[in-house]
């Protein structure tokens, strides 16, 4: 998997692997501060669970990850537009305790990581979903403004901190897929027989033979 993909779609993995790392130690660090407690530390160990889970599934199941992590993404979207259009986890002034924060974005960083595994072994798909996974905190502000309880449209916060690296690193996928698309050479395969005078059974001639033997 990691050998056969191009110079480009390695960089926008380990680069996803880098950037996951760290906002992942993050999420769990600022979760087991706020709202700490026994909330806190449930969690972050779903978190990390969900992480681990869903990589698993990106790497053993390479036929059914396109489906399960597109199906996942599509699931994020809508709770992106359903959370902000009827508020199902309060936030700010509205939030309570053990609130898990900015949710959408933390899902999205969820099911990011998985998603750089599935573009390891298929760039399109990966980066179509993390660009995808990428939008998602952009749709719940888009949301919020639409329904008329946002700020205004800022990428801001964890909002902009999750949504503009997972289109980026999402692009340098599809970038990595056009790049790496296999190409025919020049001068290989078999060779017609104009003359229909081929013997029965024998092969086809390829090209590099035919320029052989007229050598």
């Amino acid at each position: 998997m990691w050998s056969d993909a191009p110079v480009m779609v390695r960089a926008a993995f380990v680069l996803m692997m880098i950037y996951g790392a760290f906002a992942i130690v993050w999420v769990v660090g600022e979760l087991l501060t706020d709202p700490g407690g026994a909330a806190g530390i449930s969690i972050s160990l779903s978190v990390v669970v969900a992480v681990v889970v869903l990589s698993m599934v990106a790497v053993r199941l390479p036929r059914l990850a396109p489906t399960l992590m597109g199906a996942a993404v599509a699931l994020l979207l809508v709770f992106a537009v359903v959370d902000a259009m009827v508020t199902v986890i309060p936030r700010g002034a509205e939030a309570v305790a053990g609130s898990p924060g900015p949710v959408v974005a933390i899902a999205a960083l969820v099911i990011a990581v998985p998603l750089a595994f599935l573009g390891l072994r298929s760039a399109r798909a990966g980066g179509w979903l993390l660009v995808a996974a990428g939008i998602a905190p952009v749709v719940e502000i888009v949301a919020r403004v639409v329904r008329g309880a946002g700020g205004g449209l800022h990428l801001g916060g964890s909002s902009g901190v999750v949504a503009l690296p997972l289109i980026l690193v999402g692009l340098l996928f599809l970038l990595g897929a056009t790049s790496g698309r296999p190409r025919g050479r020049v001068g290989s395969g078999p060779v017609p027989d104009p003359t229909g005078l081929a013997a029965p059974g024998r092969p086809p001639t390829t090209r590099g033979e035919s320029a052989g033997r007229r050598g």
